[in-house]
């Protein structure tokens, strides 16, 4: 069997331009991955909803989040998961503010004055063929969290 990592995946967007203002603090649902270096890292699977952070992320893309305060500080120039009012946001920081990629779009300024939460660090993308197929998560979900013995192994 290959192996499998588990993260947690929100249904709601990370807004590249206009903010998704549903409550991020839903228990998300299992999503489970092929192994790799870079998915090891993540706690989170979020989809980038929105055309700001082009040509680096793209409306539809699903994004590895490596959550706070695990990651460490985020610094300027380091893209990064934040949530201002209960929307949420994929932005490049900097000191003067949340920065997008598409020069359309304007920096998001007074993040004290906003409450910004920095949620997590970008750390990556994912394509389908990092998604595990049902066969196989159906094995993993059967030897890791159900502690019945996989019979085709």
């Amino acid at each position: 069997m290959p192996k499998i990592t588990k993260l947690t995946y929100f249904h709601k967007h990370l807004a590249a331009g206009v903010g998704d203002p549903t409550d991020i603090y839903d228990a998300g649902e299992p999503m489970y991955l092929y192994s790799t270096e870079l998915i090891d890292r993540a706690d989170y699977v979020f989809t980038v909803g929105g055309e700001s952070m082009e040509p680096e992320y793209h409306n539809g893309d699903m994004v590895l989040v490596r959550k706070a305060p695990e990651c460490g500080d985020i610094r300027p120039g380091e893209v990064g998961a934040f949530m201002i009012h209960k929307e949420t946001f994929i932005k490049e920081y900097q000191k003067d503010g949340l920065h997008s990629y598409n020069k359309k779009y304007s920096t998001i300024k007074g993040l004290d004055e906003y409450g910004a939460v920095f949620m997590g660090k970008v750390i990556g993308l994912i394509d389908e063929g990092d998604i595990a197929s049902d066969y196989d998560t159906e094995r993993y979900i059967n030897a890791y969290e159900n502690d019945v013995p996989n019979q085709e192994d």
